[in-house]
């Protein structure tokens, strides 16, 4: 047997909050029709009866799939959390489940069949927004998945909406070149979307294997705490792509041969609220040309958006 077909697979269950939607959720793992998986239930530190749910699901559970349960003593945040259960985890390949979504029962199966195929460090797939949304949330969200219309570079290295990253699963592999996700203000799918993107190793499945809810902690606050996370976001994935990129040998930075100093001038001077600038862009100078970005950190610049 070829060692790909002994890949264990881990489902990540991260909860926090989610009193009224975390039994669907969990339900819907440990409803998986795949060989035995693990699956990784970290809650961070709920306040509600998050917890509570949680175990009354697994009171009377005796099914075949193997039960981790690792809550945390104290809030973590998103990111702390992820790195700690991606090192934890048995499995090589990683699915990631939001504690708010629901996994269509197939989906730890077909994802798995697709890495023991193709060998990606990505696989993600489409989604339902319908099921779990009203009318008036899904049109006032604009969801246009980069990944869904093109996997090149090209079309890409921009993007801050690679995929959905409810939908995403990763290969433990990802990590040994790149190390775990940075400990800042960012989403894992717009780090590890981009460093499998490098690699060319991505693959998209089809078919709607979450039912994914709109909204959640990535949306709570006011316009200007939202306004203010957003742009702390685009600051972080901007430095780690840059670190990635010279992983990399330095081999994608040819897509940018142009230098263009006024973007390297509005970057330094750059106050996103004084001078009122968009957050369209702000990417756009922030990943205007990576040599110019990967020349300013090594002779140590000091642009506040780097610290």
């Amino acid at each position: 047997m070829n060692k790909s077909n002994k890949l264990n697979v881990t489902m990540i269950l991260l909860s926090y909050n989610q009193e009224d939607y975390i039994k669907d959720s969990l339900l819907s793992l440990l409803a998986q029709d795949s060989d035995k998986i693990e699956i990784y239930i970290s809650d961070d530190f709920s306040t509600d009866n998050t917890v509570l749910r949680i175990n009354e699901v697994l009171k009377d559970y005796n099914g075949p799939h193997h039960i981790t349960i690792d809550n945390n003593k104290k809030n973590l945040g998103l990111i702390s959390n992820l790195n700690k259960c991606f090192k934890k985890a048995s499995g090589e390949i990683i699915i990631v489940c939001a504690g708010d979504d629901i996994s269509h029962i197939s989906r730890a199966r077909l994802i798995k069949k697709e890495f023991i195929s193709h060998n990606p460090l990505l696989v993600f797939s489409n989604f339902d927004i319908l099921s779990l949304n009203t009318k008036k949330q899904i049109e006032c969200q604009d969801i246009r998945p980069s990944f869904h219309k093109s996997l090149t570079l090209e079309e890409n290295y921009l993007s801050m909406a690679m995929f959905v990253g409810a939908t995403g699963a990763y290969h433990k592999d990802i990590f040994d070149k790149y190390g775990y996700l940075p400990d800042t203000n960012c989403y894992e799918d717009l780090i590890l979307g981009f460093r499998a993107l490098l690699e060319n190793r991505i693959i998209m499945i089809d078919k709607e294997l979450i039912k994914y809810r709109l909204g959640g902690l990535s949306n709570s606050g006011n316009r200007k705490e939202r306004y203010l996370k957003s742009y702390d976001i685009v600051k972080s994935v901007a430095h780690q792509r840059i670190i990635d990129i010279s992983k990399h040998q330095f081999k994608y930075l040819r897509y940018k041969k142009d230098i263009n100093k006024q973007y390297l001038k509005a970057l330094i001077r750059f106050e996103l609220f004084n001078n009122k600038v968009s957050l369209r862009n702000l990417v756009k100078v922030l990943f205007s040309n990576p040599r110019v970005l990967l020349s300013a950190l090594n002779a140590k610049i000091k642009m506040k958006y780097f610290k």
